[in-house]
């Protein structure tokens, strides 16, 4: 979403690379798509979004993947300032994975930590739009506290669905409550103490 609202400030378009997709098990090939995926990118203004980044741009000291994958994104990356404004935008849930190079200045040098959203109503407001919901968005709000954006929005769906089975044209609350009862919270206390303790490794991490 973060990607795509940039696109359209830029007056550009929104180029989605999935990581995990790129990797390949034949010689060159996932190279070969990066580059396809790059010189695109540099054919227009455009926003480059790789999701789960850490897939093609492991470190080089054991952390797994790619030493070729790594290389390529870092030429690419180097090379897409000649793009005409074009910007890339990556995101990852295994920051500490990254290979030191990428987060060099000129190429992905900018860290913004996303957490976990604090505007839970806009977020079931905007999933349910053009429903009918006969909700309250407050209890809604505090329901949701804890999960992440994209759960929020599959807790919506499931109460679609949970409407449309009691056949019914909009949803209730009691749909939302059993959805949320249904809903597991990918993303523990655990989890969130680990992204603290490595922004306060780094420094600049907004």
């Amino acid at each position: 979403m973060i990607g795509k609202a940039l696109a359209r400030e830029l007056g550009g378009r929104f180029v989605l690379v999935k990581g995990p997709e790129l990797v390949s098990k034949y010689l060159g090939e996932g190279e070969r798509k990066l580059k396809e995926v790059f010189t695109k990118a540099r054919s227009s203004k455009s926003v480059v979004f790789i999701d789960e980044v850490d897939s093609i741009a492991c470190r080089r000291d054991g952390g797994g993947g790619s030493e070729r994958m790594l290389s390529q994104l870092l030429t690419e990356l180097d090379g897409i300032g000649s793009g005409g404004g074009s910007v890339v935008v990556c995101a990852t849930n295994r920051p500490d994975l990254i290979d030191e190079a990428v987060l060099r200045e000129g190429r992905v040098d900018e860290l913004i930590y996303v957490g976990l959203p604090d505007k839970r109503k806009d977020i079931v407001m905007g999933a349910f739009e053009g429903v009918k919901f006969d909700g309250d968005l407050e209890e809604c709000e505090e329901l949701t506290e804890g999960y992440t954006g994209a759960e929020i929005v599959g807790i919506c769906r499931d109460a679609k669905i949970e409407a449309v089975v009691e056949d019914r044209d909009e949803v209730v609350m009691d749909d939302f409550r059993k959805a949320v009862g249904r809903a597991e919270r990918g993303v523990g206390e655990d989890m969130l103490e680990f992204y603290r303790r490595y922004a306060e490794t780094r420094r600049g991490i907004e």
